[in-house]
């Protein structure tokens, strides 16, 4: 995985008295940004170290500390900014002369996924590293995406109610489709798939319009004061259920990263040497608690919607209704499992699939001819932002409209999809 562009590692100043030292201290900052990026696409932000860093950048430790006086950490978040700024600019460099909402959404999106293509490193930085690396990272990169959506809002310039869900929620959808193709090692591909990307965009922006003017039900508020369903469940569990919600409960109120054995033993009331024999340690606690409690409220989401409504917006507001419920289940899956590694990550990548075929259905998740899961992953994506903020869900009819299928252009039949597995990338 390598960017085709002019890469800065490989742009050093000629040595000697007379060189700007403006001109010095920007190529240092860059080298930097550069070779962070690089490392952590290659080995990963866990394996780096300041003497590599300092290495790849072919810069001294104290410079490096002369730039970031917090060492990699402070840089990997300074490395994260620049490339947010550089492709804000590359953006809105490609949609000079584009005239209209339709033509500047459609241009963004295929200069997008043509810097996801062409950038793959920076893009797994910003896109898939920065999930993981540490919660002011995550901070960060909610607060680009979010600002990614507030340019989008701008350009559209539809003043409808849903528009701060629309906007979030098309922004959510393209960046999940790029972090599957980066994690899948199929960045390549991305321009394939920019036509549908654009095809479902432009479907639920014309959705939002319709939808926003019916009154669908009252918007969920931030919490119930009926007592989850998942506490009942687990008190009856005794040492284990207390050990499971003490878990959902720490990693929904705290920094995942601070989180450990004792704390976890204290709040559940157990020996620490009870939470060891069952779980072996705190992370492993907090991945079955997280994969358990989903699993049962995708399961009772299915009880209610074989006994109800099964039309999107049902399907819609089944879902809602379930996680504000739980408001501290939701916290713990949407932001707090991408701080526990490898096996968090696979379990977020996991779960979102499973709330992908309850919101959309097994048919919606197979349909080549639109977009499969697209319109769930950006349901993810506005919860997941909405959370983050501390702000009330979304009410369903605002979300529903994310799932507005697309439409072929000019009366046109939907274009074939791209290869197999490109498509299944799509809907991963």
């Amino acid at each position: 995985m390598h960017d085709r562009l002019t890469d800065p590692l490989d742009e050093r100043l000629p040595p000697g008295p007379g060189t700007d030292p403006e001109r010095v201290a920007s190529s240092q900052f860059l080298r930097l940004c550069a070779a962070i990026t690089h490392g952590v696409a290659e080995h990963g932000y866990e394996r780096m170290t300041v003497r590599g860093l300092c290495a790849l950048a072919g810069v001294s430790p104290k410079t490096l500390y002369k730039h970031f006086p917090e060492g990699m950490h402070e840089c990997f978040l300074g490395a994260q900014e620049h490339a947010a700024l550089t492709a804000g600019r590359q953006l809105a460099a490609a949609q000079v002369g584009a005239r209209g909402p339709r033509e500047r959404l459609r241009t963004g999106i295929g200069a997008f996924c043509e810097m996801v293509a062409e950038q793959p490193q920076r893009a797994h930085l910003l896109l898939a590293e920065a999930q993981h690396v540490s919660a002011e990272a995550r901070a960060q990169a909610l607060r680009i995406e979010a600002q990614a959506a507030a340019a989008l809002a701008e350009q559209l310039g539809i003043a409808v109610d849903p528009l701060p869900v629309l906007a979030t929620g098309v922004v959510a959808g393209a960046v999940a489709v790029a972090r599957e193709m980066l994690l899948g090692g199929r960045a390549a591909e991305m321009p394939q798939l920019a036509g549908r990307l654009c095809g479902w965009a432009l479907a639920v922006c014309g959705e939002a319009s319709v939808l926003s003017a019916a009154v669908h039900g009252p918007r969920p508020q931030a919490r119930y004061r009926q007592e989850p369903e998942r506490l009942r469940t687990m008190r009856l569990d005794d040492e284990r259920g207390r050990m499971l919600a003490a878990a959902i409960e720490l990693l929904a109120d705290g920094d995942p990263l601070r989180l450990n054995i004792d704390l976890l033993a204290e709040h559940a009331l157990v020996p620490r040497r009870r939470v060891e024999v069952l779980f072996g340690g705190c992370n492993a606690c907090l991945l079955v608690a997280i994969e358990e409690s989903m699993g049962a409220l995708f399961d009772r989401a299915g009880r209610r919607l074989d006994a109800g409504d099964r039309s999107p917006f049902g399907r819609v507001s089944v879902m809602v209704r379930e996680l504000a419920l739980d408001r501290e289940l939701a916290l713990a899956a949407f932001t707090g499992l991408p701080a526990l590694g490898a096996q968090g990550v696979r379990l977020r990548r996991g779960l979102a699939s499973a709330f992908a075929r309850t919101v959309q259905g097994a048919g919606g998740a197979e349909d080549g001819a639109g977009a499969p899961r697209l319109g769930a992953a950006a349901i993810w994506g506005v919860i997941e932002h909405r959370l983050a903020a501390g702000r009330a869900l979304p009410a369903p009819h605002e979300l529903a409209c994310l799932l507005a299928p697309v439409a072929a252009p000019s009366g046109r039949q939907p274009a074939a999809p791209p290869s197999r597995h490109v498509a299944v990338a799509v809907g991963a």
